[in-house]
């Protein structure tokens, strides 16, 4: 499912309760990007889209790579498996599980940011974690991986 591949402008995409499998998103600018209660795999959401905000609340990705440009990142109650998420200023993430998921590009958007946080509440992170942050606050929080790298 290729969803705006041409340069497009657009308020909100919305996703509630839906199964999508390889769905593409490029070439687009949005101001909040919302999952709720998806199952996604094998999804792309390319480095070339940027949103002001994303927010995933009760679903379950799988394989995503979530390579949006956005200063706001919210992941609550979901499971993460093999996904990556970019973070340009602040990533919040609680009561969820993420298992061997990346954080790739957040430090190449450093250039023009000067402190980039992340929060994590009630979660569980499996497998080796590098956490590209100046600042890293976690509560109830457990790590289950042998490696666990800071990289600020």
């Amino acid at each position: 499912l290729g969803l705006c591949r041409s340069e497009m402008i657009m308020e909100k995409i919305y996703l509630a309760n839906l199964q999508i499998k390889n769905l593409r998103l490029e070439n687009s600018h949005v101001r909040k990007i919302e999952i709720h209660g998806c199952n996604l795999l094998d999804c792309d959401l390319s480095l070339t889209v940027t949103a002001g905000e994303v927010t995933i609340i009760g679903s379950r990705l799988e394989n995503v790579q979530l390579g949006v440009f956005t200063m706001v990142a919210t992941v609550q109650d979901c499971q993460l498996i093999n996904c990556n998420l970019r973070v340009v200023e602040e990533l919040f993430v609680s009561d969820s599980e993420l298992d061997s998921c990346t954080f790739k590009g957040s430090d190449e958007d450093r250039k023009d940011r000067q402190f980039i946080c992340a929060v994590f509440q009630t979660s569980e992170l499996h497998g080796d974690v590098t956490l590209p942050f100046d600042k890293v606050v976690c509560e109830k929080t457990y790590f289950h991986g042998k490696l666990l790298k800071m990289t600020k």
